[in-house]
């Protein structure tokens, strides 16, 4: 608060601190956050839904993208609780490996790869991740002995227009 100039009026300060911060939201607890998304790519499917410099994939790529890397990870034993680690720097495979992630029903551990390699095995270790999303050059997970995706790999990440098979509902969350 004491950013805020002191030449504005009571009004101002209030407009500021309270009106224009307010961005409180109900969440719609309904549905898990696959079910949000999807729903959002069926609403507005040609819609930009994500953008890094001078690429961009609407909600319908990135949706049918996601639903074909989940439909791999469930192959590779992800379902309800699995934790999988994502080794990979900001990209759309990023924002792909994350939905996909959650769409199989598993947890994604973010891993960045500029960390320290013992840094990054002790996290495998430790979270006792089976598989392993990761993106441009994976020498951290040379010695990485649960299932290596590599998304790169264009069919790791070819769209699918079959949503995987559910594995979490709302209630097994509460």
């Amino acid at each position: 608060m004491d950013s805020i100039p002191t030449s504005l009026s009571e009004a101002e300060r209030t407009l500021l601190l309270t009106t224009l911060n307010n961005t409180e939201q109900e969440y719609p607890r309904h549905a898990t956050l696959p079910q949000l998304f999807e729903e959002q790519a069926q609403r507005w499917p040609e819609k930009v839904a994500v953008r890094l410099e001078d690429e961009t994939l609407t909600y319908a790529q990135l949706n049918a993208c996601a639903n074909g890397l989940a439909q791999r990870l469930q192959q590779h034993g992800v379902q309800t609780g699995t934790i999988v680690g994502l080794l990979c720097e900001r990209s759309l495979e990023m924002i792909i490996g994350m939905i996909a992630i959650l769409k199989a029903g598993g947890a994604y551990l973010p891993i960045d790869p500029t960390l320290p390699t013992e840094r990054i095995h002790h996290m495998l270790k430790e979270s006792a991740a089976p598989v392993l999303l990761c993106y441009q050059n994976p020498t951290h997970a040379l010695h990485y002995s649960g299932s290596l995706l590599n998304l790169e790999d264009p069919a790791m990440i070819a769209p699918s227009s079959l949503a995987p098979p559910p594995t979490l509902d709302r209630k097994s969350v509460v």
